[in-house]
């Protein structure tokens, strides 16, 4: 059971990892247009 919640805590740390990552790039993407493309997605999901 204990590895069940480590597996939990290990899986939503690394969705909030690249969700974090996401919003770097989606910064980023204002000055690079493919970067820009990847906001445009993350926008549209928030």
């Amino acid at each position: 059971m204990t590895d069940l919640n480590i597996d939990i805590r290990f899986i939503l740390f690394s969705s909030f990892y690249i969700f974090a990552l996401a919003e770097i790039l989606s910064g980023l993407g204002l000055t690079f247009s493919s970067g820009a493309d990847s906001a445009r997605l993350c926008a549209g999901r928030g």
